[in-house]
Parts: C-alpha cells; sequence; structure tokens
C-alpha cells in the first residue's frame, strides 16, 4: 500500500511552521522528497517554510515562490530532492484539500514546465485541543482526475525499495 513517510527532520519542519496558524492565517509551503511511484509512496525529506513574501489569510494560502524555487535548488543539490508537493494548514475542520486547493492543484498538474504525474498534499489541522503541536496531517495523492487519501508515517531513516537510490 502506497503511503507518505516523513522524515523525522521534515516532521519537525512542518511542526515548528504549522505553528504559525496560531495567528488565525492559513500557512504552509512546498514538499521536497521523492515520489516512489505509486507502489511505495512518496518519502518528504523537507517541509519549506512559506516564504517571506508569502499571502496568509484565514481561509487561503499562497506561498511564495522565489523562495520555493531557491529552497527546491538547494535540496536537489544536498541530495537531490525534487519537489512533490505541497503542505498548508486549514483553520477549519476539513481534513480533505479544499475546491480551491484541488483547483490550484490541477493549474499544477496541467503545467508542463512543471511536468508532475501526480503532487503530493498534506493538509495539516490543529490537534485535538486546538493547539498546533503536534498538529494533525493528512496526505492526499493529486491526480488529474483523484484526489486519494494516503496514511503519513515518520521515521527517522526510512527504507527505500531494495535497488532504490535517495531522490534519484
Amino acid at each position: 500500500m502506497s503511503g507518505v513517510t516523513l522524515t523525522s527532520h521534515a516532521y519537525r519542519q512542518l511542526v515548528i511552521e504549522a505553528r504559525r496558524a496560531e495567528d488565525g492565517n492559513e500557512t504552509g509551503g512546498l514538499l521536497l522528497g521523492c515520489d516512489l511511484g505509486m507502489g511505495p509512496g512518496f518519502v518528504v525529506r523537507l517541509c519549506g517554510d512559506p516564504g517571506p513574501n508569502a499571502v496568509r489569510q484565514p481561509a487561503n494560502f499562497a506561498r511564495d515562490l522565489t523562495h520555493s524555487i531557491m529552497l527546491a535548488e538547494r535540496a536537489a543539490e544536498i541530495d537531490g530532492s525534487v519537489w512533490i508537493g505541497e503542505w498548508h494548514t486549514h483553520l477549519a475542520e476539513l481534513p480533505m484539500p479544499s475546491a480551491y486547493d484541488l483547483l490550484t492543484y490541477r493549474g499544477l498538474l496541467a503545467n508542463r514546465e512543471v511536468d508532475f504525474p501526480r503532487l503530493l498534499s498534506l493538509i495539516v489541522l490543529a490537534a485535538e485541543d486546538g493547539g498546533w503541536s503536534p498538529p494533525r496531517i493528512f496526505g492526499w495523492s493529486i491526480s488529474a482526475n483523484s484526489a486519494r487519501q494516503l496514511p503519513v508515517v515518520i521515521k527517522d531513516d526510512p527504507q527505500l525499495p531494495e535497488g532504490e537510490a535517495p531522490c534519484q
């Protein structure tokens, strides 16, 4: 069964960044790692921050594209990680991509420059008690025609399938 593996480093980044939503505005960033295919799923090595020019509002979020590109370039140099998707908080109890989210994802999937076969969306909600540490994380594999929920696990050093090199 495919799923999402967050490295413990990526998870810590996500928890720190998700706390920004305590101000009443959504936050998020890009996801960098590996898309291992439909069977194994995704490995997330880095959860990016929103960037200094991000737009953060109560009902939507738009990351700082220039900042995101810089993060992606740096990650590619370090370990070969690539842009595999997006994460963001939802302030309402909606553990799935909204209609606005799906419209944005369809635009990314249709963009020939980006050339995503599918992308990963992590929707992050506050904890049951309303705080942001730890948040609840919901994974979604988004393709041109579907959105499928995926289990999310956190591992120190995720094991890749036999013969797979990290993010290549």
